[in-house]
């Protein structure tokens, strides 16, 4: 779905594509570090 998500955004010429995650999820934030080509944490911590 991550990968479908790209490439509809890629074709729609967006400039960002945000993703967002509880930070009570540290293995879903882990899976889309090491899955996202180009992946910045941007964290409120």
């Amino acid at each position: 779905m991550i990968e479908w998500a790209i490439e509809r955004a890629k074709k729609r010429n967006a400039h960002l594509l945000q993703l967002t995650s509880d930070k009570n999820r540290p293995s879903a934030i882990k899976f889309y570090e090491t899955s996202i080509t180009n992946f910045d944490t941007h964290r409120n911590d």
